[in-house]
């Protein structure tokens, strides 16, 4: 594992590596709160960060990224 991970990996079919372990934006829709969640988040090393069209929140993670 390298220094910056957090979590092991799971190597997908294409040979990508993924983090088994993410940040979740399920029902976040504070621009704020989502902009300090992925700041820490990345900050300490995650790479995965859960989304999803049905979560409503797109326009929020997209500001805040």
């Amino acid at each position: 594992m390298e220094s910056t991970q957090i979590a092991p990996t799971v190597t997908l079919s294409n040979g990508v590596k993924m983090p088994v372990i993410g940040v979740g934006t399920f029902f976040l829709t504070d621009e704020k709160i989502m902009v300090d969640l992925l700041r820490a988040s990345l900050d300490i090393g995650y790479r995965y960060i859960d989304t999803a069209v049905g979560y409503n929140n797109h326009a929020q993670l997209g500001k805040a990224l």
